[in-house]
């Protein structure tokens, strides 16, 4: 019973409390109101639903409202309600897309898992996020509309960039431990037939 609700709070701690230190870094490189040229706290949003599975996607509005209470300037309730479901839908989405549609595994062994999450969430999803973001600032009177495609892309290349360098080091080290995966079963790898211990090959 213990558990059953310890797991997913440590989770949920550790995710936060990394997702907040790398959120404070990040704001050295913001070039308007919530945008920045260099964000990995979205790599963190990537492998915590590939890795520990769909369900912890409220975790994501968890973070957001951290990131909106504690690390910039407060947005209004509307704008603020938008940007979250824009971080959230996208993500989520795109995690989705890989896992059940897609059917890649989190772990990228093979050539073809690596090129669906580069194509995915390196590219799709935060370029999704990105013109949601922006457009729902846009509208809200907080970004300029003459600077929209300049912004979108600054946000994109910067949540693209943090998935890129971060996410797939930390689903390979992650994968050392098979017990914490919950979105894909991690198995043993197959020994290849030249390399099969000599019991296991038939004569």
């Amino acid at each position: 019973m213990l558990n059953l609700w310890f797991r997913p709070v440590l989770i949920g701690a550790v995710y936060l409390l990394a997702w907040y230190g790398l959120d404070v870094a990040s704001q050295q490189f913001a070039t308007s109101p919530e945008v920045t040229v260099w964000y990995p706290a979205v790599a963190l949003d990537v492998v915590l639903l590939l890795v520990f599975g769909l369900r912890f996607w409220p975790l994501l509005i968890l973070s957001r409202l951290v990131h909106a209470f504690f690390v910039v300037e407060t947005l209004p309730i509307l704008p603020l309600l938008g940007y979250i479901a824009a971080v959230v839908g996208a993500t989520t989405g795109g995690a989705w897309l890989l896992l059940r549609a897609l059917n890649v595994d989190p772990r990228l062994p093979r050539l073809r898992d690596v090129a669906l999450f580069v194509t995915v969430a390196m590219l799709g999803a935060p370029m999704v996020m990105s013109a949601l973001q922006v457009f729902n600032l846009t509208v809200a009177g907080l970004l300029p509309a003459s600077k929209g495609l300049t912004l979108t892309l600054q946000l994109w290349a910067g949540s693209a960039t943090g998935v890129g360098l971060l996410a797939p080091p930390l689903l390979l080290w992650l994968g050392r431990w098979p017990g914490l995966w919950s979105s894909a079963p991690a198995q043993a790898p197959a020994f290849p037939p030249e390399t099969r211990p000599k019991s296991e090959v038939w004569p």
